[in-house]
């Protein structure tokens, strides 16, 4: 059966026809059932991500209320990714600039020395899915500078805290996420201060270079990097071993490149499948007239395989040259954390692969994690 709506096609076995069949719709279509504004086409998605009245969250709730005046909201009032104004950019700045100063090395390192501790045995789907998210929010916490006797119980703190940023969190979970927060929140800011040479460490000292003097503020970002981490970046391993699976001579096409797969991947299917953008006042897009407060789905999943941009977009190609690719955001909200959550998937595939623990293609069956934004297989 298909989906009748993006947020329903988000878990749905084949979503790309009904995605292209949104392309070919109204360039912004008002959805009365969601109550919401949908834009699934590239051109429509650049307009939103660099339109100045556009934002990241409404105006009357910059926090959700179910976190307000909370641990978890406190973390999650203070993320950059959930920010706009004059405080983001200098914020980002520094985020950015540490991500990127990551050598290579070092996080594929970090991600394969903990993928190939952690891997499965091969046909144990439960461990399988249990590595998916255990092998990168502990490969970020030890690029943190956590050490590895602590990356179990970061892991698991991440885990409780990312279940209150999901539509279907129950009261037991926001009130673990609320505990794990201001757990996460003591580890981080306790590691950042002890200096040292890991991500944490760096990070404090470039908010000072940058007078970012906000210490609470850091603090938050840190976790923000291991709850971003989390679902994102498994989602990205997952989707890429259903890919390989469907298309057995996909390694071959990508040279044994699994970075080549996985970021192509990430544009074929993509984990995240879309974000929401408000609008703070009246305005146009796409030539419609949008009311001060509207919400916005972007359909970042279609915009990847929108024809007009990306040639050939229902084809797996991981020899694909330049991809224009909306998975991780644009604009001044782009994810600063591309090329490591990339980096990490690629080492922890290739241990997979490699340790002869992957799973046997022609047996692997699966379905999705309920979400209302997030693709995530769970293997069975």
């Amino acid at each position: 059966m298909e989906p009748t709506d993006p947020l329903q096609a988000v878990t749905h076995g084949d979503p790309y026809p009904f995605y292209a069949r949104l392309r070919a719709g109204p360039p912004l279509a008002y959805d009365a059932a969601l109550g919401l504004w949908v834009a699934s086409r590239a051109q429509v998605l650049d307009e939103l991500f660099t339109h100045p009245t556009m934002r990241v969250r409404p105006v009357a709730e910059p926090v959700p209320a179910a976190l307000a005046s909370r641990p978890a909201g406190e973390v999650f009032a203070r993320l950059v990714r959930m920010n706009d104004g004059t405080g983001h950019q200098p914020a980002k700045r520094v985020v950015e600039q540490v991500l990127a100063g990551a050598g290579t090395q070092d996080v594929e390192g970090a991600a394969t020395r903990i993928a190939v501790g952690l891997l499965p045995r091969a046909g144990d789907a439960e461990a399988l899915n249990r590595w998916l998210f255990d092998v990168p929010v502990r490969s970020v916490a030890a690029l943190l500078g956590f050490s590895d006797e602590v990356l179990g119980d970061i892991a698991a703190a991440t885990r409780a805290f990312v279940a209150c940023l999901s539509h279907f969190s129950t009261p037991e979970q926001l009130a673990d996420a609320h505990t794990a927060a201001k757990s996460l929140g003591e580890r981080v800011a306790r590691l950042a201060e002890e200096g040292g040479t890991g991500i944490a460490a760096q990070l404090h000292v470039a908010a000072q270079a940058e007078h970012w003097d906000d210490t609470q503020a850091i603090t938050a970002n840190l976790v923000g990097l291991l709850s971003q981490t989390y679902e994102a970046t498994a989602g990205l391993i997952g989707n890429s071993l259903v890919v390989v699976s469907r298309h057995p001579d996909a390694l071959a096409q990508a040279s044994g490149d699994w970075l080549r797969i996985v970021r192509e991947t990430a544009r074929f299917d993509s984990p995240v499948q879309n974000t929401r953008r408000f609008a703070a006042e009246p305005t146009v897009i796409a030539g419609v007239d949008l009311p001060a407060g509207a919400p916005v789905l972007l359909v970042l999943a279609a915009a990847n395989r929108d024809p007009q941009t990306n040639p050939q977009p229902d084809v797996f190609d991981p020899q694909r040259a330049a991809p224009r690719l909306y998975s991780f955001s644009r604009g001044a909200h782009a994810c600063p954390g591309q090329e490591m959550a990339c980096l990490v998937a690629a080492a922890a595939l290739r241990a997979l692969h490699d340790g002869q623990a992957r799973p046997d293609a022609d047996t692997l069956r699966w379905s999705y994690r309920p979400s209302a934004n997030g693709r995530l297989p769970v293997f069975h």
